[in-house]
């Protein structure tokens, strides 16, 4: 288990960092597409595809020698888009329960 208090150099908590740079992605995501689906399936989709990003990154960094930064900035995209599903949970639509679909 990683340690939840780590600083970086300038002694600010990581996690706030990470925050603040989670954020950051979300809000220039938003901009750059300000339409969400609102199927819980698309929206974790994206977040799915964003996540296959970040392990391209990670097996192009072992393998490759690919920059680390790449990881990272697939990560906070990761991030962002996890924070934006969760977020747009409130607006899912879900399929009519009559028609013998129901969300499990």
């Amino acid at each position: 288990m990683i340690q939840s208090k780590v600083t970086d150099p300038e002694g600010h908590l990581f996690s706030t960092v990470i925050h603040g740079a989670i954020l950051g992605e979300l809000v220039m995501a938003e901009e750059k597409h300000p339409i969400f689906p609102d199927d819980v399936i698309h929206q974790v989709s994206i977040m799915a595809e964003e996540a296959g990003e970040a392990l391209k990154a990670a097996n192009s960094y072992v393998h490759e020698g690919a920059p680390i930064e790449k990881i990272r900035d697939e990560l906070l995209h990761t991030g962002a888009m996890v924070y934006r599903c969760l977020f747009h949970l409130t607006s899912i639509k879900f399929p009519e329960e009559d028609q013998g679909d129901s969300p499990s």
